[in-house]
């Protein structure tokens, strides 16, 4: 590996040693571990409570969207080995300090990879291939050699955005330019039609795969839960600090995190409750 690499993966970089971001102390929490983009954009990881903080990327690099694995042990996320890149592959490292990130999926010219989503078994990462020609839904094993070709879900949702997986018959999409949330089979691609909302940022799916969360924009922006069964909402307390975005669910899917203002709240899904701080940061992932 390059010095140029090593420097931008941050390799052994620890929170204690002078590289900590502002705004990282904890709130409290329920017990998991969170993965997130720090104030100085790294890819960093802790507890839920604010310890055992460590910074997984550098300063320099440019991490995006991460996705711990519902054993919380791994976390996928979009990333360029050079600094300040917008073209992004999919990359993973363990969650443990002093991990190295590695590529799992690189782009072609003329494409980027984002929001990187798990499966239920944490053996297969699902994402989104955007390029000029449009944007599709594929997927890897997180095992994959490196060179393995990604596989194609699905091009028949136009303008995919953001995805979560929710089961393994369940993949929630964004289609057009409103991001509408569309159902789709992960395994054929087959889109079952739009839930009738759009979302402002990426979804989220419950590990109980009954839940989903997505952000309202405008006047009053916050979070809503929605239950696939019963095809009911409830709203989400505001945090107070505006642009309520970016949901997560708890590994017990009993309650969902957010980012608002550079920070990482948490509530209850049930709506009930108050907001409460996490950590400091945005674009949280949340699990066991």
């Amino acid at each position: 590996m390059n010095w140029r690499l090593t420097a931008l993966l941050g390799i052994g970089v620890v929170a204690i040693m002078g590289c900590e971001p502002a705004d990282t102390g904890g709130g409290g929490g329920v017990g998991g571990h969170v993965a997130y983009i720090s104030a100085d954009n790294r890819l960093a990881a802790s507890l839920d409570s604010g310890s055992d903080l460590h910074l997984l990327t550098a300063a320099g690099a440019s991490p995006a969207d991460p996705a711990l694995s519902r054993t919380g042990s791994t976390i996928a996320f979009a990333f360029s080995s050079q600094p300040n890149a917008t073209v992004r592959g999919i990359w993973i490292t363990s969650f443990a300090a002093g991990s190295t990130p590695s590529s799992l999926a690189e782009p072609a010219a003329g494409e980027t990879f984002s929001s990187p989503s798990w499966d239920p078994a944490s053996s297969t990462i699902f994402f989104v291939s955007t390029s000029s020609s449009g944007s599709r839904i594929m997927k890897i094993s997180s095992s994959a050699t490196p060179g393995t070709a990604p596989t194609e879900v699905s091009s028949t949702v136009s303008g995919v955005k953001w995805i979560a997986v929710v089961s393994n018959s369940v993949l929630i999409a964004t289609s057009g330019s409103n991001n509408d949330l569309v159902s789709v089979n992960p395994s054929t691609g087959a889109a079952s039609g739009l839930l009738g909302v759009s979302t402002s940022s990426k979804p989220a799916a419950a590990a109980d795969g009954n839940h989903i969360a997505y952000s309202v924009s405008g006047s009053g922006s916050h979070i809503v839960v929605r239950d696939l069964t019963s095809n009911t909402d409830v709203s989400i307390p505001s945090s107070g600090k505006g642009g309520d975005a970016n949901p997560s669910f708890s590994a017990d899917s009993a309650n969902v995190a957010f980012d608002a203002g550079g920070q990482i709240f948490f509530a209850k899904a049930d709506g009930t409750g108050s907001v409460q701080f996490l950590v400091g940061g945005t674009s949280v992932s949340w699990g066991p």
